[in-house]
């Protein structure tokens, strides 16, 4: 215990003067380096504490030598000269003989050869009283100050766990109590605004999105299954846009867990102020870095709305009390002016301070590696590695918030064993007939060429390879599984439709599968089945043989989607299932091709072509059709649902193909948030040439976002 409690304060004086560093550097950093660099830097300072060996250079050396040899520690005191004066002349106060051996004894102590003083052996004469008296009080006072250490040690490990367990009770209770005034969001074009920005931030799986009358502002939490929370208000589709882009940016780069990375640090190192100085940078660091990466990809006017959606969040109360667990769009009123400053100067980095930037971090790098604060218990241990030996744990604080498969099968949903997917199993015609389950629920799951999956519970079949062979030819299936419970099986349905198991005792096994010219599936089968621990995978394809391999009906279906508008074979419910599953391009294409057939498409059907088809196509393709008057123009509706997915120059295009009716002076406001000056210019304009007036109030909302020059024309006819 002593050992660990003297490593952990080593680290938590090491991370101190590199964190004081830093935090010295802060303003300076802040000003000349981008605001991602300033909140990764402090990884560095997380890695070295994680880290406890050292690299053989160490600036400090704090000792406690009464972990040394009864010898050394008698020498080190007597070393002290007035100290071991009173103590020793008192024992040799009482004759010149014995002061003769006292002055004899000094030189031996400064290092000198003693002679032995006339009438006393030699071993008498290096034989000191006091000497012995004090060697043995020290012996005592380093048990003594072993014990303090050891209950230090104590004391620290029980303030870690309690600063744990109580951090872990604040989230839980904080979850349960947000989860329960929550609602789901049913706004369809929140809803749809979420599921554009997590496609186009790459999310690989929906984020919930609730709202809730507890919050003033929106809120991102979870760890897992993170989720976010907007307060109950009017919104609009420009703002909750731009809201949703900063929240889900937060999921995408795991804040919340380098958040809590840091909790961590802090229960670890609960008695050290520096630390919990960094974790509060470090959080306004996490919005200021969040808002650098938004304006990258906003217009000048978006910066603008981006600054208003800051300035109404900060007129709000925001107090969650924890904000270590969760993530806001403005955690403290007091940041607002660093965000807004950083809005107005926003540029992007100069080669010149991306290289200085690189260079601090490489020097911080070499003194989080190189600097070491050592407390070391004898000299022997301060040029070895014996203060830090300490052995690896496999347990990680985060195993807290996982499950495993046992946990996710135990949670399975119950079986259904009276509809048709139960009885699959048995009957050859249903399995090689459409796939059918009504229970399919996996835990880690990987697809693809190479099957992998710890959990699994099935209820039916489902598709694993779809393959159409154009001519007879091999393959091998390689397969293992697990069963818990129920039935499992894995198969091939050849093209003739008749039916040969591959694996039904999950035994790991290869079996060679001659596939017949047509289409050939290789499924797997479930009653009521668990399982864990399923591996499948197939041999390499040959493909002079093979002409296609998909891996779901649904992907093999949208393939063909296309080729068959073109033959004007236009089947919409299960062609809008399908554009998931379809490259950006291929979805572009299908609307280029039904606005050549003057197929009318609602709202709702031409925003899932926005989401899933090209950006630049997309928006292209309308624009074109509605020239070469293929289809009406469209209305303001439409227009509010789709105009985030454009360019802003093909935006200001299909503004200006809407007529006057449709055209109303709240559907432009709503769009210029989108809009370049340039684009905004023309588009006022041609509001006001389809014989629009505007009035002192509507300029006073549009003006914010218009040029100079157009600004000063309107207001010379307007008089103002």
């Amino acid at each position: 215990m002593e050992k660990l409690f003297l490593n952990i304060v080593s680290l938590s004086l090491t991370g101190a003067v590199i964190g004081g560093i830093l935090i010295l550097l802060h303003p300076l950093t802040r000003k000349y380096f981008s605001k991602k660099w300033n909140y990764y830097i402090w990884l560095i300072l997380a890695l070295r504490l994680m880290l406890p060996a050292g690299f053989g250079f160490a600036p400090l050396h704090v000792s406690y030598p009464f972990f040394g040899g009864e010898n050394e520690i008698a020498a080190e005191k007597a070393e002290d000269g007035q100290a071991a004066g009173r103590i020793h002349k008192s024992e040799f106060s009482d004759g010149s003989e014995s002061a003769a051996a006292w002055e004899e004894y000094s030189k031996t102590e400064k290092g000198l050869t003693p002679e032995a003083p006339d009438g006393m052996a030699e071993s008498e004469s290096l034989k000191e009283p006091g000497r012995e008296v004090f060697s043995a009080k020290q012996k005592d006072l380093g048990t003594i100050e072993k014990g303090i250490l050891y209950a230090l040690g104590i004391l620290w490990l029980f303030g870690a766990l309690t600063a744990f367990l109580v951090k872990l009770a604040h989230y839980r209770k904080l979850i349960k109590n947000t989860k329960a005034f929550c609602r789901p969001v049913i706004d369809g074009n929140t809803m749809i605004t979420a599921n554009v920005v997590a496609l186009r931030l790459h999310l690989g799986k929906n984020i919930s999105i609730y709202e809730s009358r507890q919050v003033s502002g929106p809120v991102t939490m979870g760890l897992l299954n993170p989720f976010v929370v907007l307060p109950i208000q009017e919104r609009t589709v420009g703002d909750v846009a731009l809201v949703l882009h900063h929240e889900l940016l937060h999921i995408k780069r795991k804040d919340l867990w380098y958040k809590w990375l840091w909790q961590l640090i802090l229960c670890i190192h609960w008695f050290n102020p520096v630390f919990y100085k960094i974790s509060k940078i470090i959080s306004e660091d996490c919005e200021l870095s969040c808002d650098e990466q938004i304006l990258m990809h906003l217009s000048e006017n978006g910066k603008k709305v981006y600054g208003n959606i800051l300035l109404d969040t900060a007129q709000k109360n925001l107090d969650f009390g924890e904000t270590e667990f969760l993530t806001t769009l403005l955690e403290e009123k007091k940041a607002l002016k660093e965000r807004l400053k950083g809005i107005v100067e926003y540029k992007k980095q100069s080669m010149l301070k991306v290289f200085c930037s690189l260079c601090a971090m490489a020097l911080l790098m070499g003194l989080s590696a190189c600097g070491n604060v050592i407390i070391f218990a004898d000299r022997e241990d301060v040029s070895g590695d014996s203060v830090y030996d300490t052995e690896d744990d496999e347990w990680s604080f985060f195993d807290l918030f996982k499950m495993d498969e046992d946990d996710f099968l135990n949670g399975v949903a119950k079986i259904d064993k009276s509809g048709e997917s139960y009885w699959t199993y048995d009957s050859d015609e249903m399995i090689a007939g459409v796939d059918k389950n009504d229970l399919w629920a996996a835990y880690s799951y990987a697809g693809g060429d190479r099957v992998r999956c710890r959990g699994l519970g099935l209820n039916g079949s489902d598709s694993l390879y779809i393959i159409y062979a154009k001519k007879d030819t091999d393959i091998e299936i390689s397969s293992s599984f697990d069963i818990k419970e129920g039935k499992f099986k894995i198969v091939y349905v050849a093209p003739d439709y008749s039916v040969s198991v591959l694996n039904e005792t999950g035994d790991s096994n290869t079996v060679s599968v001659p596939l017949k010219e047509g289409r050939n599936v290789i499924k797997m089968v479930g009653k009521a089945a668990k399982l864990k621990n399923l591996e499948i995978s197939h041999s390499t394809l040959d493909n002079d043989a093979v002409e296609k391999l998909y891996y779901s009906p649904e992907e093999e279906y949208a393939d063909s989607v296309l080729p068959e508008i073109r033959k004007g074979n236009i089947d919409k419910e299960k062609m809008w299932d399908a554009l998931c599953y379809m490259d950006d391009k291929t979805v572009s294409e299908i609307l280029k091709e039904l606005c050549k057939q003057g197929v009318t498409l609602t709202a709702d059907e031409l925003e899932d072509i926005f989401i899933y088809g090209s950006e630049q196509l997309t928006g292209q393709y309308l624009a074109q059709a509605i020239k070469n008057k293929e289809i009406d123009p469209i209305n303001g509706e439409i227009l509010r649902s789709v105009m985030y997915y454009m360019e802003s120059d093909t935006l200001a295009e299909l503004i200006m193909t809407m007529d006057k009716k449709e055209l109303t002076f709240d559907v432009l406001t709503d769009c210029v948030y989108y809009l370049d000056e340039d684009e905004a210019d023309k588009c006022l304009m041609y509001y006001l040439d389809l014989g629009n007036t505007l009035t002192y109030s509507q300029y006073d909302r549009i003006s914010y976002y218009l040029s100079e020059q157009t600004k000063k024309k309107i207001e010379s006819e307007m008089k103002l």
